[in-house]
C-alpha cells in the first residue's frame, strides 16, 4: 500500500470513526454503570477485558492494512458486536473473542483486490441477522463464493455460525452448490446486487438479496 493510498485510507477511517454510532470502544466501556451480562462479565474479568482491547486494536489495524472496503469492515464489526452480546456465559464470550481475532488477522493478510463483498438486506436495511457474501475471482475460469451468517453464539459449534462455500465459473455462475450441505442455489447478479434463492426449504438460510459493499 503506497503512502498516498495509506493517507487517503487514514482520512476515510477518521471520518468513519466520527460518524460511527456503535463503536466497539463504547460496547465495552467499563467506566459506565452497565448492568447487562456481557458488560459485567468483560469488565470484571481481566483476561476478557484485555482481549476486548486487543480486538479493538486489531480492528483499527485491519482498517488501515486490509484492502477490504472500509464500510464493509465497519458493518461487519457492528454485526459481530451484536452477535457476541448475545453470549450468556464467560466461555461463549472468550470463544467469540478468540474467533474474532482470527477473522481480523485473516482479513489483514488476504488480498481482497479481486473480491466483491455483499451484505444481505431486508426491508431496505441491513439484515439484523448479519449475513455476508463474497465472490472472489480466482482466475479467468474459476470463482469462489463464500457466505457467512452469524446465528447464536450460545449454540453448539456448528450452529453458531453458518457457512456457504462453492466454486463455479463465469459461465455457470447462475447456479451454485454449497460444498458441505449440497444445497443448490439460483444466483442472479446485477451491477450492485446478488440474489440467492433455493427451492429446497431446508436450504434457504442464505436466501435473499445482497447489496454490493465495494
Amino acid at each position: 500500500m503506497n503512502s498516498r493510498v495509506f493517507l487517503h485510507r487514514l482520512i476515510l477511517i477518521f471520518c468513519l470513526i466520527l460518524g460511527q454510532q456503535n463503536s466497539f470502544a463504547e460496547m465495552v466501556d467499563c467506566t459506565q454503570n452497565n448492568r447487562d451480562f456481557f458488560h459485567k462479565t468483560v469488565c470484571q474479568n481481566t483476561e476478557l477485558h484485555q482481549m476486548s482491547r486487543g480486538i479493538q486494536e486489531k480492528y483499527l489495524n485491519t482498517q488501515l492494512m486490509s484492502n477490504a472496503p472500509l464500510l464493509l469492515l465497519q458493518v461487519a464489526q457492528q454485526g459481530w458486536e451484536n452477535y457476541v452480546r448475545q453470549c450468556t456465559s464467560k466461555h461463549c464470550i472468550k470463544t467469540q473473542f478468540e474467533q474474532r481475532m482470527d477473522e481480523l488477522t485473516f482479513l489483514t493478510s488476504m488480498n481482497q483486490s479481486l473480491t466483491q463483498h455483499y451484505m444481505r438486506f431486508k426491508n431496505a436495511k441491513i439484515d439484523r441477522q448479519t449475513t455476508h457474501l463474497q465472490l472472489q475471482q480466482l482466475d479467468k475460469n474459476r470463482i469462489k463464493i463464500e457466505g457467512l451468517q452469524y446465528r447464536n453464539p450460545n449454540h453448539q459449534d456448528r450452529n453458531r455460525i453458518a457457512y456457504l462455500r462453492a466454486y463455479t465459473s463465469p459461465q455457470d455462475i447462475n447456479e451454485i452448490t454449497d460444498l458441505e450441505s449440497k444445497c443448490i442455489y439460483q444466483l442472479k447478479r446485477s451491477a450492485l446486487t446478488v440474489q440467492l434463492q433455493s427451492k429446497n426449504k431446508h436450504c434457504q438460510r442464505f436466501d435473499g438479496i445482497y447489496r454490493l459493499y465495494d
